[in-house]
């Protein structure tokens, strides 16, 4: 189960299960997804010199963003869709990871030096209700100056979110991904949970959700509910715990 079927069953139950009913037979894409996915490889490259203590700089970042976007494509073939309004062509798919990826790094949108990275594109596959397991991947996961443990969500968008989107009554990511945190980095003295959200203008804002534990309690009951709307309810295949 992960937070995204949180999200599907939210929006309408027949929606959720025919996700899960569906054979995943071939690989769709589309330019939108491309451009998120590239941005998220430019920062994910940052992060993981900061992890190995190896050498970084902005052209190595882009050069990786922009093939992420190239290989999406590729992965896709003619599945591929182009979006009309937003990036309906690869010059100004490009144009816009070049801004939202320099825009994170020259306007010093990074977590300070003091802040440990701890895990970059962390999977998680934890017992969770019945035969399901709480799954997902987590951007970044950091350590800071108090121990306090932190997930960090990497999100592009068209727009500013609007205020309060963050908030863990209306959001199932932070208290389902902050949940796996407490598993997986357990003794810690805190927890937080935080979006970091560039436009694709290049405006850059670090909304802060921070679940308590009766979040936390409600969005594990909503999974287990919809976990028994159907026989056919999302079970995620392992993945190998990082050594």
């Amino acid at each position: 189960m992960r937070q995204s079927t949180l999200g599907n069953a939210d929006a309408c139950l027949r929606r959720m299960q025919y996700d899960l009913e569906t054979p995943r037979t071939e690989y769709h894409s589309g330019s939108v997804r491309a451009v998120g996915t590239a941005y998220h490889a430019g920062l994910e490259t940052y992060y993981r010199a900061r992890l190995s203590g190896g050498p970084w700089g902005l052209d190595r970042s882009l050069l990786d963003a922009w093939n992420s976007f190239a290989d999406e494509v590729a992965r896709a073939g003619e599945r591929f869709l182009w979006d009309e309004e937003k990036f309906p062509t690869a010059d100004l798919a490009r144009e816009r990871i070049e801004t939202m990826v320099t825009t994170y790094f020259e306007a010093g949108h990074q977590w300070p030096d003091e802040f440990e990275v701890l895990g970059v594109e962390v999977p998680f596959d934890l017992p969770f209700w019945g035969d399901h397991v709480r799954a997902g991947t987590m951007d970044l996961v950091l350590r800071d100056p108090a121990g306090f443990v932190i997930g960090v969500d990497h999100k592009t968008a068209g727009r500013a979110w609007p205020k309060g989107k963050e908030h863990p009554r209306k959001n199932n990511q932070a208290p389902w991904y902050t949940a796996a945190l407490i598993e997986l980095y357990p003794g810690a003295p805190g927890y937080r949970f935080v979006f970091d959200v560039m436009t694709y203008a290049g405006r850059f804002e670090r909304p802060i959700s921070d679940p308590d534990d009766g979040h936390r309690a409600a969005t594990s009951a909503k999974a287990a509910m919809y976990s028994g709307v159907n026989s056919t309810a999302e079970i995620e295949p392992s993945v190998p715990t990082p050594t």
